[in-house]
């Protein structure tokens, strides 16, 4: 059996996970987060774990027993760092200043990237990320590119701010998503953008289910086969 995989990439805050989860639920298939794994990291070394200090990076990853479990719902994957469920503790914006380093070390990305094609072998995928369709699965027959406004994103974000963030501004969050748009679209390795097979999905002024439905009917159209429910 050849084994399906959908690549959807796109800046922090776009919408595109909420519509990667979504859609694998519609079409049956398995969610991989790429993002959570580079936040586990990233929360790994506010904890006190040292990337650089390490003589074998790879054995000191492994060591962290980072885990992505589906959800028994069919929607997402909680995250595990050491046994610990860290799912909420990732999307902490602490963690979000902190990242960059962690998704622009080359080393880094190579373990993830090792990571996430184990966790995908053998099962029809819908992965989201920045350099899912660039990098991680240049082969996908499916690939898309969703994007949103910054302030369609930050507006979102604000929504999702947890009660220890709640002294946040829509400029701060603006900023934020700037520099982190920047900071993935110039790093060295898996770089944030649009492959040229990919569909471009701007969700701006789009709902949940719209975005998820655009989805749908381009992989409808291109395989010819009604998916989903």
């Amino acid at each position: 059996m050849i084994y399906e995989q959908i690549a959807i990439d796109g800046p922090a805050v776009s919408g595109k996970s909420s519509a990667a989860k979504h859609l694998a639920r519609r079409l049956g298939y398995l969610y991989l987060d790429s993002g959570a794994v580079y936040r586990a990291i990233t929360l790994a070394t506010l904890r006190g774990f040292q990337p650089k200090a390490q003589d074998d990076l790879y054995l000191a990853l492994d060591a962290l027993l980072i885990e992505l479990n589906a959800n028994k719902d069919g929607l997402g994957c909680s995250v595990f760092l050491k046994g610990e469920d860290v799912s909420e503790e990732i999307r902490t914006q602490k963690v979000t200043e902190h990242i960059l380093p962690i998704s622009g070390d080359p080393l880094i990305r190579d373990w993830v990237t090792d990571y996430l094609h184990s966790a995908a072998k053998g099962e029809h995928v819908v992965m989201d990320g920045r350099d899912i369709g660039s990098v991680v699965f240049p082969d996908a027959l499916h690939k898309f590119f969703i994007t949103a406004s910054l302030e369609a994103r930050a507006e979102r974000r604000l929504k999702d701010l947890d009660k220890n963030e709640k002294h946040l501004t829509k400029e701060d969050i603006i900023e934020t998503l700037r520099h982190r748009d920047e900071g993935d679209r110039t790093r060295k390795v898996g770089p944030l953008l649009q492959v040229a097979d990919a569909v471009l999905i701007d969700n701006s002024e789009l709902d949940l289910v719209d975005t998820v439905n655009k989805m749908i009917d381009v992989i409808q159209a291109k395989t010819g086969v009604e998916n989903g429910n």
